[in-house]
């Protein structure tokens, strides 16, 4: 989440939103599994995709989750889940997650 709240890598805060409406995306996001909604740019990482809005507004939230493990053995604590999340302008599928224009 601190991530998402600096605004990502690029500290683009204001299309990585954490306000109740975001979340509730995100996990449209994630169990959205239509065609074009889901994929992996990067070893054990999936993004996820919703598209919201339509005309001038159409946008869609990019959702990327990992797959590795947090701690070893008794130290285990879980997945890491999810690494960030953000808006993007059009509907896209989650190649279009990736254009560094957006993220």
């Amino acid at each position: 989440m601190k991530h998402i709240k600096a605004g990502g890598t690029h500290k683009r805060k204001f299309n990585h939103p954490t306000d109740k409406k975001a979340i509730g995306l995100w996990d449209k996001a994630y169990n959205n599994f239509a065609k074009g909604s889901k994929g992996s740019r990067f070893k054990n990482t999936m993004t996820h995709t919703v598209k919201y809005g339509g005309g001038a507004k159409k946008r869609t939230m990019c959702l990327v989750t990992s797959s590795l493990t947090i701690g070893k053995g008794n130290s285990y604590v879980g997945r890491k889940g999810i690494i960030t999340a953000y808006w993007v302008k059009g509907h896209v599928g989650w190649k279009g997650c990736n254009n560094k224009d957006f993220n």
